[in-house]
């Protein structure tokens, strides 16, 4: 994993610099410079088969592949590991005790290795948002409001 995290590094390294310079893989930007850009970025950070497949990428000006590359190897690398990844959003953030509690829990539930990937959404007022794989849990006060309106309109109907 640390190599797919490395290549996501160069990658968002890179789109950055090019959104700076509103220069997004531009076709005339010769591609020895941005090998160079790529390299220094990278430093020695990244395994060379990594930054060879950015290389590539970048030389066939398809650079913007890069993060649903990164983001599908992420999830084959999990697969292979049998570690399953659970987005979790809370109208606030989680403490480190909540979050080991929450792991621990859906670890029980799936039987198996869990990693959260958290995220902030004031939006959902209070409660939380699992979703790992394609099984979504609302226990968001925002999600049990609209349960709740959706059962009394069915019982006016």
């Amino acid at each position: 994993m640390a190599v797919h995290r490395g290549a996501r590094r160069v990658a968002q390294a890179v789109l950055q610099i090019a959104r700076e310079r509103d220069d997004l893989d531009h076709p005339d930007v010769p591609f020895d410079e941005k090998r160079r850009l790529v390299g220094r970025i990278a430093g020695d950070r990244v395994r060379a088969q990594s930054l060879n497949v950015v290389y590539y990428l970048v030389e066939k000006n398809r650079s913007n592949l890069l993060p649903a590359l990164a983001r599908d190897f992420d999830a084959m690398v999990n697969t292979v590991r049998h570690i399953r990844v659970a987005d979790v959003t809370t109208s606030e953030p989680l403490d480190q005790d909540l979050q080991g509690e929450l792991q621990r829990s859906l670890e029980r539930r799936f039987g198996g290795t869990v990693t959260l990937r958290t995220h902030v959404d004031p939006a959902i007022i209070g409660g939380v948002i699992v979703r790992v794989g394609d099984e979504l849990m609302d226990g968001s006060v925002t999600g049990k409001l609209t349960a709740l309106r959706d059962q009394l309109m069915r019982a006016i109907r």
